[in-house]
């Protein structure tokens, strides 16, 4: 591809088309840096903050945080979401929640990892310092 013009029509055509039983997504790379500088994420390694993996598809901000408060209080849980088919915004399958104390933070650990969510076993586990 040599032209803005060629690439986006590239984009339109192979975006969300299968192939070999699973869909695939194309975007341009300007879409990418504006979908990551909406959702910015905090890189501590706290163990307050934990990582939640294998969430269900449809899970939100609110049913995380539902999910966690049973087992302490939560100052933030935020689902990360990718933008689909250009239109809404879906599920990456993970998350992160930041417990108010470490011991709520352990005691959610202990209750929630591996625990079966909608058919999923969740992963729950103190959030690690991503390089970049």
């Amino acid at each position: 591809m040599s032209t803005v013009k060629e690439a986006e029509l590239a984009v339109e055509m192979f975006d969300g088309l299968k192939m070999h039983g699973r869909r695939l997504t194309v975007q341009h790379k300007a879409a990418r840096r504006v979908a990551r500088m909406e959702a910015p994420m905090c890189q501590s390694e706290s163990p307050f903050r934990l990582y939640v993996g294998n969430l269900p598809s449809q899970a939100s901000d609110s049913w995380l945080k539902a999910l966690f408060s049973e087992h302490g209080k939560v100052v933030e849980a935020r689902v990360v979401n990718k933008e689909h088919d250009g239109r809404a915004w879906r599920s990456r399958g993970f998350g992160f929640v930041k417990m108010a104390t470490e011991e709520e933070s352990y005691v959610a650990i202990e209750a929630l990892d591996k625990q079966i969510m909608e058919g999923r076993p969740l992963r729950v586990e103190v959030a690690k310092e991503r390089p970049r």
